[in-house]
């Protein structure tokens, strides 16, 4: 188990209109918890929250939880992993227009979140 949390107060001194760091979120926690239940099961799950950041035009944007898990099953030889990222689906572009008109030469907002949804994959690992 883990349990983390950061804080971080980054300043501009050399821009003092706009003194706050883009994109350098003031509060983050994190934690991950894995569990082997047997020789053959093992799961794990993390969680992270990334407080609200300061985007170039010196506005603020929300902050935003992430959380994904992992489960192992072995088999002989074989071992079976199922993953997924972002199950909360949190998407910057489901709360803003990302690309801006004209769409024939378009501009585009600072990323400050993910951008693809949920994530899931199945991998097969065979051990020689």
């Amino acid at each position: 188990m883990y349990l983390g949390y950061t804080r971080t107060d980054a300043k501009k001194k050399y821009q003092p209109l706009t003194p706050n760091l883009e994109l350098s979120a003031r509060d983050k926690f994190a934690s991950v918890i894995s569990y082997e239940f047997s020789s053959r099961f093992r799961a794990c799950m993390e969680a992270a929250y990334t407080g609200r950041q300061y985007v170039n035009d010196g506005t603020t944007r929300p902050g935003f939880p992430i959380l994904a898990a992992m489960v192992r099953y072995d088999i002989g030889r074989f071992s079976f992993v199922l993953n997924g990222e972002n199950l909360f689906d949190y998407r910057q572009n489901k709360r803003e227009q990302i690309v801006m008109a004209p769409f024939t030469n378009p501009t585009f907002k600072q990323l400050w979140a993910p951008i693809d949804g949920r994530v899931l994959n199945l991998s097969l690992k065979l051990s020689l």
